[in-house]
């Protein structure tokens, strides 16, 4: 059902992980307190160095994965930038 899937994208974890914490803890139904109150809370975790990825890569990253995002795009009215 669509009330037990929690999508997610990875650019909200940088630019505002509270907000990510809120709506996860909101979704398990926990307090999200806690979590936000945590001083790792919007720290890099891991910081390597930076390596763009092959543009040969990218390509059929996005290839390989269309096909998946549309359909769920399209069963859950879910829009990407």
């Amino acid at each position: 059902p669509r009330d037990q899937l929690l999508l997610l994208q990875y650019e909200d974890i940088k630019t505002n992980p509270e907000k990510l914490l809120s709506r996860v803890a909101h979704h398990i139904g926990i307090d999200a307190k806690p979590l936000i109150a945590n001083p790792a809370v919007g720290k890099r975790v891991f910081e390597g160095p930076k390596v763009a990825l092959r543009p040969t890569l990218r390509t059929f990253l996005q290839e390989l994965y269309a096909e998946p995002l549309m359909r769920l795009q399209k069963k859950y009215q879910i829009v990407y930038s």
